[in-house]
């Protein structure tokens, strides 16, 4: 097993430990991007609900896989911008494997799947989102090489997640 990924889920377990930090520690580990969709949406999620509620919510848990998904194509986007400097510093990420032409079909991917996940659910608010996860997808497919420069991609991104996250949230309480 590599050593940061062994030492990065040894951080996971340590209550000492930010989430923050055990995921710096994953950086350059294959499932590093699996570690962050993980802890920032439903270990987040099912930690907050388990400490006010007292009790375990597998509808939470579901609930929570499109904030990791979105919060996960968030971060997509910003590698955009480090493409070339990864590169030529010898980062073999995903992105710079994929190039960014085909890395900017991953973005629509993430929100579909976030998306799908979310259908079965009784959380309809969660789909404000779509709008600002359509332009970010839009902008980034048409010009995967230099849309980080002059289109709001990026932004919108985090915002498809803030929204989400938010029509989660009164979702969730407007059913309760």
């Amino acid at each position: 097993m590599h050593s940061k990924f062994r030492h990065g889920l040894w951080a996971l377990a340590d209550p000492k430990i930010s989430i923050t930090s055990a995921s710096a520690m994953l950086v350059g580990v294959p499932l590093a991007a699996l570690n962050v969709m993980l802890c920032y949406g439903p270990l987040i999620c099912m930690a907050a609900y388990v400490i006010q509620a007292d009790r375990f919510s597998p509808e939470i848990l579901w609930l929570s896989l499109p904030l990791g998904i979105f919060i996960a194509a968030f971060l997509w986007v910003n590698q955009f911008p480090d493409h070339d400097a990864d590169r030529s510093h010898g980062k073999h990420n995903l992105l710079v494997k994929l190039g960014k032409q085909r890395a900017s079909r991953v973005l629509p991917a993430l929100y579909l799947t976030g998306y799908t996940v979310l259908l079965p659910a009784t959380v309809w608010l969660g789909f404000a989102s779509v709008p600002t996860a359509a332009f970010a997808c839009h902008w980034s497919w048409l010009d995967p090489q230099t849309f980080y420069r002059h289109k709001l991609v990026q932004p919108m991104a985090l915002l498809s997640f803030v929204i989400y996250a938010a029509g989660l949230a009164v979702g969730v309480l407007a059913a309760a």
